[in-house]
């Protein structure tokens, strides 16, 4: 499966936690792929790694956000979060 992110595919994956914060927090996978290709994205102090975030409408939490990092080609979603907040 492809994504893209930064205006840029990525062969995309997902590691066994987030698999597991998944199921735990109801998130689906047309979810992360939503996320990951129109959400808000925030770098990291660390290369290559990110924040994402976005409103999915119909859930009762304000937004659903993953920890991505870009390995060459490949995006490997970390986990994934709900309530996001950002701070100044």
């Amino acid at each position: 499966m492809e994504v893209v992110f930064l205006k840029r595919k990525f062969k995309f994956v997902m590691t066994e936690h987030v698999r597991q914060r998944m199921v735990l927090r109801e998130i689906s996978l047309n979810m992360i792929v939503d996320v990951i290709e129109s959400g808000i994205v925030m770098k990291k102090s660390e290369e290559n790694k990110y924040w994402v975030y976005k409103s999915i409408s119909g859930r009762s939490d304000n937004a659903v956000s993953l920890s991505i990092a870009v390995e060459g080609p490949t995006l490997v979603v970390i986990t994934a979060l709900v309530n996001w907040r950002t701070y100044p």
